[in-house]
Formats: C-alpha cells, structure tokens, sequence
C-alpha cells in the first residue's frame, strides 16, 4: 500500500515549480502542476524541470486546461490539441498522468457520451501518456464514475481520476466510499483529488478547507488504509499545502494506531 499526497499548483511558500519541488521533496509531499487556463510551460523548462527531479523524486502528474470540450464539436479540435500539448510536457518532465475535465452533456448525453469515447480513442492511439478523465462535480457536465469507467473499459491508458468532492456535491451532499472504491479496484494505482467543496442545486460552487468535514476526509483515509489502496491524492483546498500536510498526518496516524484516523 501507498498512498501519496500531493498539492495542486505551486505552494503559496514557493515562487515556481522548481523551487517547489525542493520543498515537496523536504516534506515528503508530490505536486499536480496546473495547466488550467494555458500550456503555459516550454518544452525546455519541462526537460530541465526532468532533470531536476531526478534526484528529488517528487512524482509529477498535470491539471490539462480548463477550456475543454470534447463533446463539442466545435470545439473538440482545440481541446485535443491543449491535451496533446500536455502529453508532449508530461513525457518531456516525466509526469505520472494528465488530468482533464471531458466535457458537457448540451441537449443529448447520450451523443456527448459518443463524442467523447471518440476522441479519448483518438488520443490514446497517440501517445503513450496516461489520460486521467476526472470525475466532475457539476450535473450538466460529463463525468461520472460509470461514464468514465466505459472508456477505460476499451482504452486501459485512458483512467478515471477520482475527484471524492465532485462526486459529494454531484449527489448533493452524500458519497458513499465504499461504492466509489469498489467501481475501481481492478485499477493498480489510482489518481485523485480532495477537498471540501460548498455545493447547490447544479453542483459543485467552490473548493473548502480540508477540515470542513464535506466530505469527510478521514473517512475515506481509513478506508484506504485498510483497502491497501495504492493512490496519489492531490490536495485542492484554498489552504493548499496546509492542508496537504494535514491529509499526510491523519494517513500516517491512521497506519499508526491501526484504527480510524484522528485529526492532528
């Protein structure tokens, strides 16, 4: 069992990734390096951010865009490409996976579903980096766990990333762990993120300190424990590496006492 905990961006107490990867490294923590409004990274600083980690050890993976519709056709041409861009980057600094939000349902799920099968077959035949699908928290977007799950079923290089806010404010306040787990064991490692998250009638609304209980990160730290889960969780709280560390400790409690965790 091995479950890493990693931050999403930058931490506040760091100017760049490269010095990021220093501290990351000091503290035992990995890093999702965010691409969210632009592949804003050059081939060269990914290759040099590669031989910097080579010692450090820091495991990499990418947030794609978050302009990204596969389900549009109008729009699918680009959105493949900012994905590709970020399978170039991820290859080039050695990164785990590239994580993306797929797309929106519009007037016909059914067709959105199609669309976007269609053009994850499309780039899986393209590159040997694995595409992370993330689970999406709000209701007119496409990305459950059963959805996402069809494409792996067909394209083994195309994963669900498991976002356990998402799926708690896309059930209004309610997820079931144990059912979420079990959609994935046959998965040997498994991405995904965590936080809190405030929630309405459509959805998610916006990220939530760790400690807010919505949902309840011990829950679900206990049941990795004692699943012998293998899995990275990237931190998405607004308190970002606090809050990492926070996910680090109750883990290490919990493998400590052999019980449930309990906060720091």
């Amino acid at each position: 069992m091995v479950i890493r905990i990693g931050v999403a961006g930058t931490p506040s107490v760091c100017e760049k990734t490269e010095d990021a990867l220093v501290w990351l490294n000091k503290n035992g923590l990995e890093e999702e390096v965010e691409f969210v409004r632009q592949v804003w990274m050059s081939k060269e600083r990914a290759e040099k951010l590669k031989l910097l980690n080579k010692d450090l050890g820091v495991e990499l993976s990418i947030h794609a865009p978050y302009y990204i519709n596969l389900a549009n056709p109008a729009k699918a041409k680009a959105s493949i490409k900012r994905i590709m861009d970020c399978c170039d980057r991820a290859e080039r600094m050695d990164a785990s996976i590239v994580v993306f939000h797929a797309g929106y349902y519009g007037k016909d799920r059914d067709r959105a579903h199609e669309l976007i099968y269609n053009a994850c077959s499309q780039m899986a035949k393209k590159t040997s980096v694995v595409l992370g699908l993330e689970t999406t928290g709000k209701l007119t977007a496409w990305g459950t766990v059963d959805e996402i799950m069809k494409v792996n079923r067909d394209h083994k290089n195309c994963v669900p990333v498991i976002d356990f806010a998402h799926l708690y404010a896309r059930a209004q306040g309610k997820i079931d762990y144990n059912e979420v787990m079990d959609k994935v064991k046959k998965l040997k490692h498994l991405h995904s993120h965590f936080s809190g998250i405030a929630y309405g009638p459509g959805g998610e609304r916006n990220h939530l300190p760790i400690l807010s209980g919505k949902p309840d990160y011990r829950k679900i730290a206990e049941l990795l424990i004692r699943r012998k889960t293998d899995i990275t969780m990237i931190c998405e709280s607004p308190y970002l590496e606090r809050d990492a560390l926070i996910m680090k400790k109750i883990v290490s409690k919990g493998r400590t006492c052999g019980a449930e965790p309990v906060l720091p």
